[in-house]
């Protein structure tokens, strides 16, 4: 797949016309859109598309998985590839990445153009990055929740709870158990959220962004990040914010959030994170801490016929 000087430089126009201006001004955005575009390049070659096809257990050919640029009837290009779901195979759909002003109108053609080009993983929809609340009409998978981090200083603390730095691990166990429990409780987060993995948080760990709450009661929560930098800017990523469902509802997740940034400061400027659109005590938790939605996954789904 090849990728034209001009569909790079409309894309990072495109990307400057919404994201804040301490990213995009920052030294290393556009090599970071540059090997993002690397990224999807590596996802075109065949021995890839072998790879996730013998990984995922797929019936279809290995080139049906292959990244390709394709083009509206005006000659606008678009790049598609197939995605699955958090890896469901029952939910195949078509990432999308373009500077395209996605009317009605141009996703209709776009989604006529990917049935056929990928009609033998049979895509389910489309999905696209653009700019919160754009299109409202849509489904909201995912927000990029962006912000500065400064330090917050607290009059009382819940002494019930103790939170520390730690390089232990040994309450993972039970945060998968009570996770999956959380899970079967709210069916809507189901496909959106899934369980964070022992290999993720011992990154976290090795990162020095491992907060655990404990109480009387033992493990309560788990406040964990990576050093990430979003588009080339350096920050801390949240990959995870847990309550123990006895602590839920009490106001100790902004606590928590503001105790864990706090530690951050001395390394971290900014912090971000991925927040499912229907996880709104998260995506609340966020905002009321300071952070702002820079970013959003829209799911453009097909017609059932």
């Amino acid at each position: 797949m090849l990728i034209s000087e001009q569909f790079k430089k409309q894309y990072l126009n495109y990307l400057k016309s919404y994201l804040p201006e301490e990213i995009t001004q920052g030294l290393s955005f556009e090599n970071s859109v540059s090997e993002n575009f690397d990224d999807l390049i590596h996802l075109s070659h065949l021995e890839v598309c072998q790879n996730r096809k013998n990984g995922l257990n797929l019936s279809c050919e290995s080139k049906d998985l292959s990244e390709r640029m394709l083009k509206l009837a005006n000659g606008d290009e678009f790049i598609a590839g197939a995605r699955f779901k958090n890896l469901d195979i029952r939910f195949p759909f078509i990432e999308i990445n373009s500077s395209l002003n996605m009317t009605v109108a141009v996703m209709s053609e776009i989604s006529h153009i990917v049935r056929s080009e990928f009609k033998n993983i049979r895509p389910l929809g489309i999905k696209f990055k653009d700019k919160p609340n754009r299109h409202l009409n849509l489904e909201k998978w995912s927000h990029v929740v962006f912000g500065q981090i400064n330090r917050q200083y607290y009059s009382q603390i819940n002494t019930e709870i103790i939170f520390s730095l730690t390089q232990n691990l040994d309450w993972h166990q039970q945060y998968v158990a009570e996770y999956q429990e959380r899970l079967k409780e709210k069916n809507e987060l189901n496909g959106f959220v899934r369980v964070g993995q022992l290999h993720e948080f011992q990154e976290s760990a090795a990162d020095q962004a491992l907060l655990v709450a404990r109480d009387e009661q033992g493990f309560c929560g788990v406040f964990a990040g990576t050093s990430s930098p979003i588009y080339g800017l350096p920050a801390v990523y949240m990959i995870e914010s847990y309550l123990s469902k006895r602590w839920t509802g009490k106001k100790i997740a902004p606590l928590a959030h503001s105790i864990f940034l706090n530690k951050m400061a001395n390394r971290f400027d900014y912090v971000w994170g991925t927040i499912y659109d229907q996880n709104l005590s998260s995506l609340n938790t966020a905002l009321r801490i300071g952070r702002r939605i820079i970013e959003t996954e829209y799911f453009y789904r097909f017609d059932e016929r």
